[in-house]
Parts: structure tokens; C-alpha cells; sequence
């Protein structure tokens, strides 16, 4: 995809964001990535790349609901439908809020590295798990494939998680993993977000059949309440084996973590909350969803419209609304053909990236007032 002329400073801010947090994660997570590739050759098992889901396990699926962990997936969940050729792909952070309402993912993605992801949903015990498939990149925690791990193998998809951000920057590291693990052979954007690398896998498994459709129910910001709401509830199995919502302390480190610096968007009477990763991980998503939507496959992409608050906010943003291709979350799987602008993913797109351009110079500019208020108190003790 190329961007156009007129709009390269915008994307130029945005590139300047997503190339500090790429170095950033580069040095904060390069030892793990290579400690779990080095422990998943050593386990020499034979990886089952990520393409036979479509071939075998998805291969009837028509509508992909590609659900986040945010505060609407419950009620997404409520009301989507049961049909054959629906795929609901779920983060193992939206495990939980799945089960509370009685739902099996026909796939959970991994994205993360962190034993965590594999944690949380041994420790929901859940009735049948080998029924479940799971889809991991290279990097996963070796929990996932353990001796002892709730999944057998034959369970596991494997795919290469390629780093990316606006632009389509190529790293080396996206090399070194291809060369580690030559039998996966499927490389997935992933740019930091669980639900960004299942939308590429979708896309894949879609081709260019025009008649498949893929939905976003991924907020991308949490609702400003007290304590603001980020994420849907985790989930606690009760004495008859249902379960119900509950909050956990992972979630209110999470909700404290993502608080900071948070941007706050009044929005239909109530506030939303989001900040620099979230509003990173929506130009991403924007971006891969425009650069695989054109001529034939331009009405492939929707958004649930449960999930759809952050968009419809900053839609609104310049006064030059764009009309969203939303669908209720119990129309997913109907036939009709919703209106929506033309090139929306990516006018949508730039008004994200200069929101994310601008919330993120007022950070830093706040952050120098700060260090140069306090500056003359340090060198007055100094000269004492």
C-alpha cells in the first residue's frame, strides 16, 4: 500500500510513534522471543503451520468474528449467533468473558509470550479441553506444548508473528525467526495486538472469495468509569461448573497500567478512555484492513457496532464524518450490504494517527515542563 502524498506528515508522526515502540519492545522482549524459539525446537515435535485451520478446522467458516478483551465483549457475546458458518476467534484474555456467556471460541489466538496467556485459561478448567484449538506464534511460552500442558499438540497451530508498522519497515528479526522455524511457513502481522495478527489470519484464510466477511468486535479504549473499565470481567467457575464474572487482580493492575496518560474522549454521554498502544494498535489494524480491501473486497471488513465507540468518536472528530460499515452483533451472518464510505479504513486511519500524534506531543511536552520546573530547585541544592 502506498500512502498518499498529501498525507505523509501525518503519517510521518505516526511512524515516529510506531518506530520507538517497536525498538521498545525489541529490547524488552528479545530475550524471551529467543529463550521460547530455542525451547520449542528443542521439544522437536512436528509444527503444524497455522494455514491447516482453514483447511481443515475453519474450512466452513464464512463470517470471522475477530473478538478483543474490552468492555463490550460481553455484550457482543450476548447477542451474536449460533451459526454454522460463523468463526468466533478469541484472545486467551477473552477466554474468560466467552465462557461466562456459555461460548466455545472456534479458535483462541496468542500473540503474547508471557506464561500468563496460558494460565489464565488452565486455571478456568475448562470442561473438555481437548475439543480447542489454539493458534501461537513461535515465540509462545512453552507452557502451551509442556508434558503436562491442558492442550496436546496436535492442538497447536504455529505462526511467525511479523513485525510491522506503517510504512511496511522490515526488520531482521522478522528473518532470523523465518530461518529458526522453517516448517511454519505463514507470517502474520501482529504489531502488537493480539486481535491485529487474528485479523490477518482471517484475511488469509478469506483470500479473495468477496463474498467473506470479517467483524471487529475490538474497542480499543475502555469506558471512564470508577475504576475505569478496560477490559471484560475475568471469569470464576462456580460449584455447578457454570461461571460468572469477576473481577481479578490482574485486571485492576491492567486497568491502573493502561490509566496512565490515558486521553479521555466525551462520547453519546459518557467518557472514553484510551492511550498511545491502544490508539497504535487501531492505525494498525486500519491500515491492514485498507490495504486488503480494495475494488472486490472493499465491503469485506465491518465493525461490531458494540464495539464501535472509540470509532464513532473520533469519526466525529473534524466534522467530516465518515459512514462506518457497522453491524449489530446479532445481525452478524444476515446477508445485506451495509453503506459505508469509500476509502473509510483509511480516512478513518489518518484521523487516528493524528490524535495518537497529537496526545502523544502533549505527553512529552508535559513531561519537559516538568523536568525544566524542577531544574533550578536541583541546581539550587547543588550549590548549597
Amino acid at each position: 500500500m502506498t500512502p498518499k502524498p498529501e498525507d505523509q506528515d501525518i503519517i510521518n508522526r505516526s511512524n515516529d510513534f510506531a518506530g520507538d515502540t517497536t525498538d521498545e519492545t525489541l529490547k524488552a522482549s528479545l530475550p524471551m522471543w529467543f529463550s521460547n524459539i530455542r525451547e520449542l525446537i528443542k521439544a522437536n515435535f512436528k509444527l503444524q503451520d497455522i494455514a491447516r485451520l482453514g483447511e481443515h478446522h475453519l474450512a466452513r467458516a464464512r463470517r470471522f468474528v475477530i473478538l478483543g478483551s474490552g468492555p463490550s465483549t460481553p455484550r457482543i457475546l450476548e447477542s451474536l449467533p449460533y451459526a454454522p458458518d460463523v468463526a468466533l476467534i478469541a484472545g486467551s484474555t477473552a477466554v474468560s468473558a466467552c465462557l461466562v456467556a456459555g461460548r466455545t471460541p472456534d479458535l483462541v489466538f496468542v500473540a503474547d509470550a508471557k506464561p500468563e496467556q496460558y494460565t489464565v485459561i488452565r486455571d478456568l478448567e475448562i470442561e473438555d479441553p481437548k475439543l480447542w484449538k489454539i493458534a501461537l506464534p513461535i515465540t509462545a511460552s512453552p507452557l502451551w506444548y509442556s508434558e503436562d500442558s491442558i492442550f496436546a499438540r496436535e492442538q497447536l497451530y504455529f505462526y511467525v508473528s511479523y513485525l510491522n508498522h506503517f510504512g511496511s519497515v522490515d526488520l531482521a528479526y522478522n528473518h532470523i525467526q523465518k530461518f529458526l522455524c522453517p516448517d511454519v511457513e505463514h507470517y502474520l502481522s501482529q504489531s502488537g495486538s493480539v486481535s491485529n495478527a487474528a485479523l490477518t489470519f482471517a484475511s488469509m484464510l478469506c483470500g479473495k472469495d468477496p463474498s467473506k466477511r470479517i467483524y471487529l468486535g475490538v474497542d480499543c479504549c475502555g469506558w471512564l468509569t470508577d475504576p475505569p473499565i478496560m477490559r471484560a470481567p475475568d471469569a470464576m467457575k462456580t460449584p455447578t461448573c457454570d461461571y460468572e464474572p469477576v473481577t481479578t487482580f490482574r485486571q485492576v493492575r491492567q486497568n491502573a497500567e493502561e490509566s496512565v496518560d490515558a486521553l479521555r474522549i466525551a462520547h453519546q454521554g459518557f467518557d472514553l478512555q484510551v492511550n498511545l498502544n491502544s490508539l497504535g494498535y487501531a492505525v494498525q489494524m486500519l491500515l491492514l484492513i485498507y490495504s486488503d480491501s480494495q475494488g472486490e473486497l472493499s465491503n469485506r471488513y465491518r465493525i461490531i457496532e458494540e464495539s464501535s465507540f472509540l470509532f464513532s468518536a473520533l469519526n466525529d472528530s473534524k466534522g467530516e464524518e465518515l459512514i462506518l460499515p457497522l453491524a449489530r452483533a446479532c445481525e452478524i451472518g444476515l446477508g445485506y450490504e451495509p453503506f459505508s464510505s469509500e476509502d473509510w479504513s483509511y480516512k478513518l486511519l489518518l484521523k487516528f494517527a493524528e490524535v495518537l500524534a497529537n496526545h502523544r506531543e502533549k505527553i512529552i511536552w508535559g513531561v519537559k515542563e516538568l523536568a525544566d520546573a524542577e531544574e533550578p530547585i536541583e541546581n539550587e541544592h547543588s550549590e548549597g
